[in-house]
């Protein structure tokens, strides 16, 4: 009998110790965005895709060929290091968001490169969520996309866009990607990139949204190589940082020569005021309804 009862509790314990090893891999580490960035004044979220709580992954460490390993937490914003190797100092550390559903492996998920602006450079990845997608992501918004978000070094511009297309390659690779359905914006800075990736690359992407953005004058080389990717241009006619007129001009080109480019124009809203639009459901509604296979 008193063999009996140690073995019940030898079991009981041996149980306990397996649930809570178990449990670790899938509790979400919160090391990563410790600390929660003030909030904006600017800022009124929605909650379209609101769920509750904020977690995060451990320090950055490369992507894994095992797409759910431990540090591939879903619903989260993980740290991420694109480690081939480049000449020269190079996009590398990049936030990633995988929704939840992606680890049954049952379906292909959407895409969204986003590029930040200016002030977010530097080899802190966590200013990233101070504005912008990243910002509505660590506030918990839960999003029916795998979202990739790199940081550009101290004193870099989004111009290395061969170093982008790689590491969003990358991404593609490794995680149940549809690749039909891959989205860039970008804000301020950001925003350039935005048209620099859809100049270089356009047969990437199935949308593109660039806003409070340098806008590029217009020529004959942008309507030849957007004219199959849809774009919306978001800009502010108040914008004090980035002129309202160039996004305006840019646009009446394009759709003059018959292309799907739309303008949003916000009257009155300045240039941080734009960073609001992430945290409106429109935007994704407007990607999603886009698919590259039905630009082909």
């Amino acid at each position: 009998m008193l063999m009996f009862k140690r073995m019940l509790i030898l079991t009981a314990a041996l149980a306990a110790f397996a649930a809570g090893w178990l449990g670790r891999g899938l509790v979400r580490d919160r090391a990563e965005l410790d600390g929660r960035a003030p909030a904006l004044a600017s800022v009124v979220p929605v909650g379209v895709y609101a769920r509750s709580g904020v977690e995060a992954g451990p320090a950055p460490v490369p992507a894994a060929r095992d797409p759910f390993a431990r540090h591939d937490s879903v619903g989260v914003l993980l740290a991420r290091h694109f480690n081939k190797p480049a000449r020269v100092q190079a996009v590398d550390d990049y936030l990633l968001y995988l929704p939840p559903g992606v680890e049954r492996g049952d379906r292909r998920w959407p895409v969204i490169l986003y590029l930040h602006g200016r002030s977010l450079r530097g080899d802190d990845l966590s200013m990233l969520r101070r504005y912008g997608l990243p910002r509505y992501l660590a506030d918990g918004r839960e999003m029916p996309f795998i979202v990739v978000a790199p940081q550009l070094p101290g004193g870099q511009s989004w111009t290395d866009v061969d170093r982008l297309a790689e590491l969003l390659e990358d991404v593609l690779g490794h995680y149940p990607a549809d690749r039909d359905r891959v989205y860039v914006t970008g804000y301020s800075m950001g925003g350039g990139g935005t048209w620099r990736m859809a100049l270089a690359y356009p047969q990437l992407f199935a949308a593109a949204a660039p806003m409070a953005a340098n806008t590029p004058e217009p020529s004959s080389e942008w309507t030849r190589a957007l004219a199959h990717l849809p774009m919306r241009v978001f800009h502010g006619t108040a914008d004090e940082a980035v002129p309202f007129a160039p996004a305006r001009t840019m646009v009446e080109a394009l759709r003059g020569a018959g292309l799907d480019v739309e303008l949003q124009a916000f009257q009155g809203a300045g240039h941080g005021d734009l960073t609001t639009i992430y945290g409106q459901p429109g935007l994704y509604d407007w990607f999603l309804a886009h698919r590259r296979s039905a630009q082909d």
